[in-house]
């Protein structure tokens, strides 16, 4: 981990600056989970995929089923921008920003039942 990514973990954490982000909009939805809960599925998250995603993508406070639409992804703050990031950057905006990323079919991750062949191009 470089010292910046340390940094700004540490900005995050219990005792650290940011470490109320989530704070106001996590408790106006009616959960007590901590910033780091948020930004690690854990805690009480850890066994919900979908509201972990709908909370770092700032989508909770609607109804359930448009947590899964990404055009209202990352519109309002607080939210997981790093995670935005890395989704504003990657092929078909599939990445992996924090875990249960996957929640709403937003991973890169691939599989594939007995592939005959696989072709990959690279370019800039």
């Amino acid at each position: 981990m470089s010292r910046i990514t340390a940094l700004v973990c540490a900005a995050f954490a219990p005792g650290g600056q940011y470490q109320n982000y989530f704070k106001a909009y996590t408790s106006s939805l009616g959960y007590n989970v901590s910033t780091a809960d948020v930004f690690g599925c854990a805690g009480s998250l850890a066994s919900n995929a979908a509201l972990c995603g709908a909370l770092n993508r700032h989508v909770a406070q609607l109804p359930q089923a448009q947590w899964g639409d990404t055009s209202k992804f990352y519109q309002s703050a607080p939210a997981n921008y790093y995670a935005r990031f890395w989704h504003n950057r990657a092929v078909g905006g599939k990445a992996y920003g924090f875990p249960y990323d996957d929640a709403a079919n937003q991973s890169s991750y691939i599989a594939l039942n007995n592939p005959q062949y696989m072709l990959i191009a690279a370019g800039w």
